[in-house]
């Protein structure tokens, strides 16, 4: 796990730079909205609390971050498919890099640590948004008490 950990973190800029790229080719409004530098920032934290999560393995820092990008994204106005494919743009980079480094009998660690953590990441962070989005929603109408004049 060390070596998984020291590759990324010796790759963390190209890493960034590389998901945003991604992210910038696939024209999602809230980010284009928001300007590179912010999305590469906005890519790097997330990066670090893959990190962070691998070097305690544990999950904690990378969900409880995922909650609150949940949180801030729902907030402002971003859709969850965005938030997702930006996500998804660092795993995919992250992917190309450990089978860059990694000998082809080797990967399979890695791989797994890097899946394992930014697919449960993009799980929680849709729970947490449509959570946020059921409690936001008005009350529905009682249609059949409508109709039965009551």
């Amino acid at each position: 796990m060390t070596n998984v950990i020291k590759t990324i973190e010796a790759s963390r800029a190209v890493l960034v730079e590389e998901a945003a790229t991604s992210v910038a080719q696939a024209h999602l409004g809230y980010y284009e909205s928001v300007g590179g530098l912010d999305v590469r920032a906005r890519l790097a934290a997330l990066l670090d609390h893959v990190l962070e999560s691998l070097r305690s393995r544990s999950l904690a820092p990378v969900l409880d971050y995922s909650r609150e990008i949940a949180r801030e994204r729902f907030e402002s106005g971003c859709d969850l498919v965005e938030v997702q494919v930006a996500i998804r743009a660092l795993e995919e980079a992250l992917w190309r890099h450990v089978f860059a480094v990694f000998p082809a009998d080797q990967v399979a660690v890695p791989l797994g640590l890097v899946t394992t953590t930014l697919s449960t990441a993009r799980d929680t962070l849709a729970r947490a948004y449509v959570a946020l989005a059921q409690a936001a929603r008005a009350p529905a109408i009682d249609v059949a008490s409508l109709f039965s004049g009551t």
